[in-house]
């Protein structure tokens, strides 16, 4: 009973990261045509997701004063994407000018990357991630699953063919164990008569 609930378990989720990464992808696609931004601006905090040119933006934020854009839930599609700027190594720069002047942190490599801006009106901080990468980590949990299924049925078909379901060598000279590797079958293959 419990080996069933697990199995199932365990299809649901292959089925929900299988939709992640096709969802990944699909995103991935259109980034390369649109700009995607999409967030929530609350009194003290903020997060954002932004999708372009295969990348994807997250975003975190704090404010000690008023946002500087409305609250509440809010998205925007730009017709022409931009490349975000992924830092490349670490570095420590001043921004901006006058009350806008802030502080901004980063470390970046192979198209990851980490920035924390901040200043005396609040702190950001941004984590960069390559749309590839997200879908990679969406297909893990299909493709294990679909290599241990081959497996089964690959040993299967061996074992009812008269083979090692280990190595696939022919035990029909030697139906109690196999000579090449030491397996002894589940069941004895079926002889020709």
């Amino acid at each position: 009973m419990i080996v069933a609930v697990r199995g199932r378990v365990m299809n649901v989720a292959v089925v929900l990261s299988l939709v992640a990464c096709l969802t990944a992808g699909a995103l991935w696609a259109r980034s390369h045509r649109v700009l995607d931004m999409m967030g929530w601006t609350g009194e003290g905090a903020g997060a954002g997701v932004v999708a372009s040119r295969g990348q994807v933006s997250i975003r975190l934020s704090t404010y000690r004063v008023r946002p500087p854009i409305r609250t509440g839930w809010h998205r925007e599609v730009q017709p022409r994407p931009s490349r975000l700027a992924v830092p490349r190594g670490a570095s420590t720069r001043t921004l901006g000018q006058g009350a806008d002047t802030y502080t901004s942190r980063e470390w970046g490599a192979a198209g990851f990357g980490v920035r924390h801006n901040s200043n005396s009106n609040g702190t950001s901080v941004f984590l960069l991630v390559p749309h590839w990468f997200l879908v990679a980590l969406g297909a893990i949990r299909p493709v294990i699953w679909t290599m241990r299924r081959y497996r089964r049925w690959r040993a299967r078909r061996r074992e009812d063919t008269g083979l090692c379901p280990r190595c696939g060598y022919d035990l029909r000279a030697t139906p109690g164990r196999c000579p090449e590797c030491g397996e002894a079958p589940t069941s004895a293959p079926a002889l020709p008569v």
